[in-house]
């Protein structure tokens, strides 16, 4: 019996090796394993994760692992943090970290220049906790100098105000500072660098509707220019950006001319490509990425012809931002003949569809709600509809003129009392966290992690042992190699589809021991390394493994194997009780054989148990 140990193994919380701190510190004996997630689950990417100050790395399943006791910090943009301090004992960390509470409201350029203190004011005395400050509005005009300067480039820089000096007294009021920055519609740029535009073949000129023009999303210096703008956002002090007119144009015409493909697909990809750019160079210093959509783009499935497609969106961005003005939907949208006079309805409903969609995705959802043309009890229905929702909101109106009787007091709003929440579990007896106590092969999977024959699933942390995952070839070789103890294959070298695998080694073991053939009869000179092993394969492999020994039990007659070659090796497993087939009569010698199921079988066949 192979009894080597694998010196990072521990299992039932027994150590192989211990992970030593530093003197004086707590000696810890298992890393603590750290899950960072949304309320309903999602696994959120963007997370920070520092123990003592000092970064943690992401392993490759999103994992973060602790070696030290001391005080855990975890943050991610859009999110409240959350804190956790750890005295050392193994075990795994889940931190559900709840969306940040943002009621804002939408603070022009002119209006963050002369009407600020009005702004602070009304922030002051109700639940608005938020501002969105204009940086670049659809005019294409910029309110304030930034560090690059990038807007004098295309003579856009109209300065109002200071950003940095608002986004200080902003935070000193308690207030989370959001910018907007529209992003691909542009009367300014689009005339003073046309190589950026969207171009308009019959005008010979760049493409312009209805006092629209726009950039094209695919030019590489139209996206540099939004980008640099954020990033001087970011280094001013803000902790948000959101993008505008992150989208195509709407039903443009054939004659228009882009840089990249407009089918659906390709539309998806320029827009999903600059979002996950912003977010590479937005989230090291901390700034969340918001993208506005489209209202109906919660209620359709596809891009609405401008590359806004929810799910994908949802994995790209922080925040997504739907513009849910029931004044915009058209006669017929959920089932009423004017959506506008049912402002309540529609935000719920809007935000019903998007919240299904996207339930597994890391994104935040956040509406603009209108503030125009409607009565205070009508706007005070949309907050009540996006509270309902749990969701924040932000207010629009283009003149930064409030219906502050609208607006709720501090403490009344339900989404105010969300906050995120640690939890400690102690690690299952097997050492693998999907392998709970009392699971059905529990027994069978801590042998074979004892005898060393597997470490686990997710490398280096390899707390994870995957049991409902199919084997592969490859992966059987090594288990059987390591669980015989096979001698050096030496030269053998059969097959012509395995030198770049890592488990050739293995192989040319199995193959020197003749338990092995190939998979490919009758040339035999391929192995399928990285096929799934099927049961009849795996019998068969078993059977040309283990020694002879007296039979057990009668061999049975499963009604599935009749037409398989691996029919004598499946009566011979069924006769040493090393299996007991699918059901009484069946054997489902096609099926893939599971990392539980190959427990089972080894312990079986190899530590003497019988059927049990």
């Amino acid at each position: 019996m192979n009894s080597r140990r694998w010196t990072a193994r521990f299992v039932g919380l027994t150590l192989v090796a211990a992970l030593i701190a530093p003197a004086g510190a707590t000696e810890i004996v298992a890393p603590l394993r750290i899950v960072v997630r949304t309320v309903s689950g999602a696994t959120i990417t963007s997370a920070r994760v520092t123990l003592n100050g000092i970064a943690l790395t992401a392993a490759d399943d999103g994992a973060f692992l602790a070696t030290r006791a001391g005080a855990v910090q975890v943050e991610a943009p859009a999110y409240l943090p959350a804190e956790y301090t750890w005295d050392g004992a193994p075990g795994r960390l889940t931190v559900n970290l709840a969306p940040r509470p943002v009621f804002a409201l939408h603070v022009t350029g002119g209006t963050a220049a002369n009407r600020w203190p009005s702004m602070l004011a009304i922030a002051a005395r109700t639940a608005v906790n938020a501002l969105v400050i204009d940086l670049k509005d659809e005019s294409g005009r910029v309110f304030s100098l930034t560090p690059s300067g990038v807007a004098a480039t295309v003579g856009a820089s109209a300065p109002l105000f200071d950003l940095s000096s608002r986004a200080q007294a902003a935070h000193d009021a308690g207030l989370y500072v959001i910018v907007r920055v529209v992003a691909f519609q542009d009367p300014i740029a689009a005339r003073a660098k046309p190589s950026w535009a969207v171009w308009n073949s019959a005008t010979a000129g760049p493409y312009n509707k209805a006092g629209q023009w726009f950039l094209d999303p695919w030019d590489p210096d139209a996206r540099e220019y939004a980008l640099k703008l954020a990033e001087d956002a970011c280094a001013m002090g803000v902790d948000e950006v959101q993008f505008d007119y992150v989208r195509f144009p709407d039903g443009y015409p054939q004659s228009a001319r882009f840089d990249g493909p407009t089918t659906e697909p390709g539309r998806k990809e320029a827009i999903n490509g600059f979002l996950a750019e912003a977010a590479a160079r937005l989230h090291p210093s901390g700034c969340a990425v918001a993208a506005d959509i489209f209202g109906f783009i919660t209620s359709t499935p596809g891009d609405g012809g401008i590359g806004q497609q929810l799910e994908e969106l949802a994995q790209v961005a922080d925040v997504l931002s739907p513009m849910l003005y029931p004044s915009h939907y058209s006669t017929g949208w959920f089932g009423f003949s004017d959506p506008n006079a049912h402002p309540y309805e529609v935000v719920s409903r809007a935000l019903a569809d998007g919240q299904a969609r996207i339930d597994d995705a890391p994104a935040v959802l956040r509406p603009w709600i209108q503030d125009f043309y409607y009565s205070s009890s009508q706007v005070n229905a949309e907050i009540r509809a996006a509270d309902d929702r749990e969701v924040g909101w932000m207010l629009w109106n283009a003149l930064s003129s409030f219906t502050e009787a609208a607006l709720p007091a501090p403490g009344i709003l339900d989404f105010e009392e969300v906050s995120s929440t640690t939890r400690f579990e102690v690690l299952p007896n097997s050492g693998f966290w999907d392998v709970p106590n009392g699971y059905l092969f529990e027994k069978e999977i801590i042998w074979l992690a004892q005898e060393g024959i597997t470490l686990g699933c997710n490398p280096p942390a390899n707390d994870m042992f995957c049991p409902s995952r199919s084997v592969t070839r490859g992966q059987m070789a090594a288990f059987l190699s390591r669980s015989l103890d096979y001698p050096d294959g030496g030269a053998t070298d059969r097959f012509v589809d395995d030198d770049a695998s890592i488990f050739e080694d293995d192989i040319s073991r199995l193959v020197a021991a003749g338990v092995t053939r190939g998979c490919n009869p009758p040339d035999n000179d391929r192995f399928c390394p990285n096929n799934s092993v099927t049961r009849g394969q795996m019998a068969a492999l078993l059977h040309r493994a283990l020694p002879g020994s007296p039979e057990i039990r009668a061999v049975v007659d499963f009604v599935d194997d009749d037409d398989s070659v691996f029919e004598a090796d499946i009566e011979w497993l069924y006769s040493r009780g090393i299996t007991h087939g699918t059901s009484a009569t069946t054997f489902s010698p096609t099926s893939p054989v599971t990392r539980a199921q190959m427990a089972a079988l080894l312990y079986r066949a190899l530590a003497g148990k019988g059927s049990g």
